[in-house]
């Protein structure tokens, strides 16, 4: 014999299913494709293309461009390893009101997440 959901209990599981994916899709919202898996070699070479003129080589942030600013950046060892990999990831795209350009126009979601992925891993 087959048996039936009730209606109520069908209605309950429902809500219950719909409301945790909710919930999951606020705190899963990055990257920027759904699938993109972190690649720290790609972060590290982005991170020598695009970041490494101010930040230094290793991220100690006396990069021989950091010069041209009036200001050298300070070390991203401390930044680092209090933010997450979504807030690098922020930092790098939107900039910071410390003197930080954004860099959205230059630099994916992805290659972003790359970055500070490798940050993560140099400087943990």
């Amino acid at each position: 014999m087959h048996k039936s959901f009730s209606p109520t209990l069908l209605s309950i599981i429902t809500s219950a299913f719909l409301l945790g994916c909710v919930s999951l899709g606020n705190e899963f919202q990055e990257p920027e494709t759904p699938k993109h898996h972190v690649n720290i070699n790609r972060g590290g070479k982005l991170f020598q293309e695009n970041c490494s003129h101010c930040h230094g080589v290793g991220g100690e942030g006396a990069g021989e461009g950091s010069y041209d600013f009036g200001t050298i950046p300070p070390s991203l060892k401390n930044f680092v390893k209090q933010n997450t990999v979504i807030e690098i990831k922020r930092q790098i795209r939107d900039g910071s009101i410390r003197g930080m350009p954004a860099h959205a126009d230059m630099i994916t979601g992805n290659e972003a997440a790359d970055i500070a992925a490798y940050l993560k891993h140099i400087l943990q």
